[in-house]
Protein backbone atom coordinates (compact mmCIF):
# COMPACT_ATOMS: atom_id res chain seq x y z
CA UNK A 1 0.00 0.00 0.00
CA UNK A 2 0.90 3.51 -0.46
CA UNK A 3 0.76 6.32 2.14
CA UNK A 4 -1.41 10.09 1.72
CA UNK A 5 -0.66 12.24 4.23
CA UNK A 6 -3.18 15.18 4.28
CA UNK A 7 -2.76 18.51 5.08
CA UNK A 8 -4.85 21.58 5.45
CA UNK A 9 -3.05 24.66 3.30
CA UNK A 10 -3.17 28.06 4.42
CA UNK A 11 -0.38 30.91 3.41
CA UNK A 12 0.88 30.68 6.79
CA UNK A 13 4.56 29.58 7.47
CA UNK A 14 2.81 26.85 9.85
CA UNK A 15 2.17 25.16 6.79
CA UNK A 16 4.85 25.60 4.92
CA UNK A 17 6.77 24.21 7.32
CA UNK A 18 4.07 21.31 7.52
CA UNK A 19 4.20 20.59 4.11
CA UNK A 20 8.28 20.85 4.15
CA UNK A 21 7.83 17.86 6.59
CA UNK A 22 5.26 15.95 4.43
CA UNK A 23 8.11 16.05 1.68
CA UNK A 24 10.98 14.70 3.62
CA UNK A 25 8.29 11.85 5.47
CA UNK A 26 8.49 8.68 3.99
CA UNK A 27 4.88 9.02 2.88
CA UNK A 28 4.28 8.85 -0.84
CA UNK A 29 1.33 11.06 -1.62
CA UNK A 30 0.43 14.29 -0.24
CA UNK A 31 -3.26 15.41 -0.04
CA UNK A 32 -4.26 19.55 -0.23
CA UNK A 33 -7.02 20.22 1.82
CA UNK A 34 -8.39 23.29 0.08
CA UNK A 35 -11.67 23.56 1.72
CA UNK A 36 -10.64 25.73 5.23
CA UNK A 37 -8.10 28.16 3.08
CA UNK A 38 -11.12 28.90 0.49
CA UNK A 39 -12.87 30.64 3.66
CA UNK A 40 -10.20 32.94 4.23
CA UNK A 41 -8.01 33.34 0.63
CA UNK A 42 -9.00 34.33 -3.05
CA UNK A 43 -9.28 31.16 -4.60
CA UNK A 44 -6.31 32.87 -7.10
CA UNK A 45 -4.46 33.44 -4.40
CA UNK A 46 -4.80 29.58 -3.33
CA UNK A 47 -3.84 28.41 -6.83
CA UNK A 48 -0.21 30.82 -6.42
CA UNK A 49 0.03 29.10 -3.53
CA UNK A 50 -0.05 25.98 -4.75
CA UNK A 51 1.23 26.54 -8.13
CA UNK A 52 4.80 27.21 -6.28
CA UNK A 53 4.77 24.32 -4.08
CA UNK A 54 8.01 21.64 -4.46
CA UNK A 55 6.79 18.16 -3.86
CA UNK A 56 10.11 16.73 -4.35
CA UNK A 57 9.38 12.82 -5.30
CA UNK A 58 5.59 12.94 -3.70
CA UNK A 59 2.54 13.59 -5.92
CA UNK A 60 0.40 16.04 -4.70
CA UNK A 61 -3.71 15.01 -4.33
CA UNK A 62 -5.37 18.53 -4.07
CA UNK A 63 -9.46 18.25 -2.71
CA UNK A 64 -12.03 20.44 -2.04
CA UNK A 65 -14.61 19.04 0.37
CA UNK A 66 -17.21 20.58 0.93
CA UNK A 67 -19.89 20.77 3.90
CA UNK A 68 -21.81 18.15 2.25
CA UNK A 69 -19.31 15.90 2.18
CA UNK A 70 -17.77 16.60 5.79
CA UNK A 71 -16.11 19.58 4.97
CA UNK A 72 -15.35 23.14 5.80
CA UNK A 73 -17.05 25.21 3.03
CA UNK A 74 -20.48 25.89 1.16
CA UNK A 75 -20.15 25.97 -2.81
CA UNK A 76 -22.50 26.09 -5.43
CA UNK A 77 -21.69 22.70 -7.87
CA UNK A 78 -20.72 25.42 -10.52
CA UNK A 79 -18.28 27.41 -7.94
CA UNK A 80 -16.81 23.58 -7.37
CA UNK A 81 -16.75 22.65 -11.11
CA UNK A 82 -15.05 25.65 -11.94
CA UNK A 83 -12.33 25.45 -8.59
CA UNK A 84 -11.83 21.76 -10.30
CA UNK A 85 -11.22 23.14 -13.96
CA UNK A 86 -8.23 25.51 -12.33
CA UNK A 87 -6.74 22.53 -10.83
CA UNK A 88 -6.24 20.66 -13.19
CA UNK A 89 -3.81 22.64 -14.87
CA UNK A 90 -1.60 22.13 -12.11
CA UNK A 91 0.59 19.30 -11.36
CA UNK A 92 -0.63 17.37 -9.67
CA UNK A 93 -4.47 14.86 -8.81
CA UNK A 94 -7.57 15.86 -8.20
CA UNK A 95 -10.13 14.82 -5.89
CA UNK A 96 -13.77 14.79 -7.29
CA UNK A 97 -16.66 14.17 -5.15
CA UNK A 98 -19.05 11.74 -6.91
CA UNK A 99 -22.25 13.66 -5.95
CA UNK A 100 -21.14 16.35 -7.52
CA UNK A 101 -21.71 14.69 -11.04
CA UNK A 102 -25.44 14.57 -12.31
CA UNK A 103 -26.43 11.82 -13.60
CA UNK A 104 -26.11 12.19 -17.55
CA UNK A 105 -22.85 14.57 -17.04
CA UNK A 106 -19.78 13.08 -18.04
CA UNK A 107 -16.57 13.98 -15.37
CA UNK A 108 -14.09 14.90 -18.27
CA UNK A 109 -16.60 18.01 -18.95
CA UNK A 110 -14.73 19.47 -15.97
CA UNK A 111 -11.63 17.75 -14.66
CA UNK A 112 -9.38 15.31 -16.60
CA UNK A 113 -10.38 11.49 -15.62
CA UNK A 114 -6.80 10.54 -15.94
CA UNK A 115 -5.89 12.77 -13.05
CA UNK A 116 -9.10 12.73 -10.63
CA UNK A 117 -9.61 10.59 -7.81
CA UNK A 118 -13.52 10.17 -7.58
CA UNK A 119 -14.52 10.02 -4.35
CA UNK A 120 -17.81 8.60 -2.23
CA UNK A 121 -18.31 9.37 1.36
CA UNK A 122 -20.49 8.91 4.44
CA UNK A 123 -19.86 10.09 7.37
CA UNK A 124 -23.42 8.19 8.61
CA UNK A 125 -23.62 4.93 7.96
CA UNK A 126 -22.82 1.91 5.21
CA UNK A 127 -24.62 2.05 2.13
CA UNK A 128 -26.61 -0.90 1.46
CA UNK A 129 -25.94 -0.48 -2.28
CA UNK A 130 -22.24 -0.24 -2.35
CA UNK A 131 -21.53 -2.31 -5.69
CA UNK A 132 -23.91 0.34 -7.26
CA UNK A 133 -21.50 3.46 -5.87
CA UNK A 134 -18.51 1.54 -7.48
CA UNK A 135 -19.88 1.02 -10.80
CA UNK A 136 -21.10 4.52 -10.67
CA UNK A 137 -17.78 5.22 -10.93
CA UNK A 138 -16.87 3.15 -13.01
CA UNK A 139 -18.82 5.13 -15.90
CA UNK A 140 -16.66 7.81 -15.49
CA UNK A 141 -12.66 5.64 -15.74
CA UNK A 142 -11.34 7.61 -13.36
CA UNK A 143 -7.56 7.00 -12.25
CA UNK A 144 -8.62 5.78 -8.77
CA UNK A 145 -12.13 5.07 -7.02
CA UNK A 146 -12.45 5.99 -4.23
CA UNK A 147 -15.15 4.83 -1.40
CA UNK A 148 -14.99 5.94 2.40
CA UNK A 149 -18.22 5.03 4.83
CA UNK A 150 -18.68 4.48 8.68
CA UNK A 151 -19.45 1.37 9.86
CA UNK A 152 -21.79 0.18 12.09
CA UNK A 153 -19.73 -3.36 13.18
CA UNK A 154 -17.87 -5.37 11.92
CA UNK A 155 -19.92 -6.99 9.09
CA UNK A 156 -20.31 -3.52 7.72
CA UNK A 157 -16.03 -3.36 7.27
CA UNK A 158 -15.92 -6.85 6.01
CA UNK A 159 -19.20 -5.53 2.90
CA UNK A 160 -17.11 -2.68 2.21
CA UNK A 161 -13.81 -4.87 1.66
CA UNK A 162 -15.33 -7.68 -0.20
CA UNK A 163 -17.12 -5.22 -2.42
CA UNK A 164 -13.64 -3.39 -3.23
CA UNK A 165 -12.17 -7.08 -3.94
CA UNK A 166 -14.87 -7.59 -6.71
CA UNK A 167 -15.26 -4.86 -8.30
CA UNK A 168 -13.34 -5.16 -11.40
CA UNK A 169 -11.74 -2.24 -12.95
CA UNK A 170 -8.66 -0.69 -14.43
CA UNK A 171 -8.90 2.02 -11.74
CA UNK A 172 -7.12 1.72 -8.80
CA UNK A 173 -9.13 1.87 -5.84
CA UNK A 174 -9.25 3.23 -2.41
CA UNK A 175 -11.40 1.60 0.24
CA UNK A 176 -11.94 2.92 3.52
CA UNK A 177 -13.98 2.32 6.34
CA UNK A 178 -13.71 4.91 8.90
CA UNK A 179 -13.33 5.14 13.34
CA UNK A 180 -11.70 2.36 14.98
CA UNK A 181 -14.10 -0.39 13.73
CA UNK A 182 -12.10 0.41 10.29
CA UNK A 183 -8.53 -0.15 11.05
CA UNK A 184 -8.08 -3.13 8.86
CA UNK A 185 -8.92 -1.42 6.43
CA UNK A 186 -6.48 1.25 6.70
CA UNK A 187 -3.45 -1.55 7.23
CA UNK A 188 -4.34 -4.17 5.52
CA UNK A 189 -6.60 -2.58 2.97
CA UNK A 190 -4.42 -3.99 0.08
CA UNK A 191 -5.40 -7.70 0.82
CA UNK A 192 -8.41 -6.51 -0.61
CA UNK A 193 -7.35 -4.78 -3.29
CA UNK A 194 -7.31 -1.25 -1.88
CA UNK A 195 -3.94 0.50 -2.71
CA UNK A 196 -3.86 3.03 -0.69
CA UNK A 197 -3.75 4.46 3.17
CA UNK A 198 -3.97 7.82 4.78
CA UNK A 199 -2.23 8.40 7.49
CA UNK A 200 -1.77 11.90 9.54
CA UNK A 201 1.31 13.78 10.36
CA UNK A 202 -0.29 15.56 13.28
CA UNK A 203 -4.06 16.57 11.94
CA UNK A 204 -6.42 14.70 11.64
CA UNK A 205 -8.85 14.86 8.30
CA UNK A 206 -11.09 12.17 8.79
CA UNK A 207 -12.15 9.40 11.88
CA UNK A 208 -9.86 6.87 12.81
CA UNK A 209 -6.64 8.21 10.84
CA UNK A 210 -3.63 6.70 12.10
CA UNK A 211 -0.77 8.68 11.99
CA UNK A 212 2.07 7.97 9.46
CA UNK A 213 4.68 6.73 12.24
CA UNK A 214 2.16 3.85 13.94
CA UNK A 215 1.21 2.55 10.84
CA UNK A 216 5.03 2.09 8.98
CA UNK A 217 5.50 0.03 12.64
CA UNK A 218 2.09 -1.48 12.53
CA UNK A 219 2.30 -2.36 8.82
CA UNK A 220 5.93 -4.03 9.30
CA UNK A 221 7.02 -4.00 12.68
CA UNK A 222 9.50 -1.57 15.10
CA UNK A 223 11.85 0.60 12.82
CA UNK A 224 9.17 0.29 9.32
CA UNK A 225 9.74 -0.24 5.52
CA UNK A 226 12.52 1.50 3.67
CA UNK A 227 10.50 2.36 1.05
CA UNK A 228 6.39 3.20 2.01
CA UNK A 229 5.69 2.87 -1.80
CA UNK A 230 6.72 -1.16 -1.57
CA UNK A 231 4.39 -2.04 1.66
Amino acid sequence: MITIVPLFVDDTETFQSAFEEAVHSRCDWIELRLDRALNDLDPFRLLEILAVLDPGDKRLLYTIRTDREGGEISLTDTEYKELVRHLCRLNGLVDVELSRLDHEEPLASFSNPEQTVLSFHDFDQTPADLDVIWHAMETHHPLVQKLAIMPRDKQDVDRLLESCRQHRTESRKIAIAMGEQGTVSRLWGDAWDSFAAFCTLSQSSAPGQLSLEEWLVKRTGKNGPSDGTNC
